[in-house]
């Protein structure tokens, strides 16, 4: 997100710039920080995690300035993210290891991006990301699968008083 938002510029807020993406990049690490802090806090039997738009970073060649180009991106992309979370330090670069994926690792979270289906910054109305369909003529709301879904996941879990 602090790359579409703040760093191109194409979602909301609009800002552009690497001055505007890094603080937006560090804020972002922190905000994370805080909220797994309070909400361990309160219950610290939940499983938490977070959900980062890894992208792999290969060369387009074996050239040096290929092989610097993919380890500036790789730093940028994955490290700013994932640095601060795994060592607590910006990026040293730490390149994406997907062989676990292709090992057959298992997906252990969901991630509820918006509850109603909205006008995205960059989308518009023609992707639906909630998980209530919205008709935007009559403004008629209908819960979709995985609404029923997530309704039965949070019923299911215990509650710690």
């Amino acid at each position: 997100m602090s790359t579409r938002c703040s760093g191109l510029g194409d979602h909301a807020p609009g800002l552009k710039g690497l001055p505007n993406m890094l603080a937006a990049i560090h804020h972002l690490n922190l905000a994370q920080g805080r909220a797994v802090q309070a909400l361990r806090a309160e219950r610290a039997d939940l499983r938490l995690g977070t959900v980062i738009s890894l992208q792999p970073a290969r060369p387009s060649s074996d050239n040096a300035d290929d092989r610097r180009a993919a380890e500036r991106f790789d730093a940028m992309w994955n490290g700013a993210c994932l640095d601060p979370l795994m060592t607590g330090a910006y990026p040293a670069p730490v390149a994406a290891d997907f062989a676990a994926l292709a090992e057959g690792a298992k997906l252990r979270g969901y991630f509820v991006w918006s509850l109603l289906d909205n006008f995205e910054w960059a989308e518009g109305y023609s992707r639906r990301f909630g998980v209530v369909h919205v008709d935007f003529t009559t403004l008629k709301r209908t819960p979709k699968a995985s609404y029923q879904w997530l309704a039965q996941f949070i019923r299911s879990q215990t509650r710690r008083n």
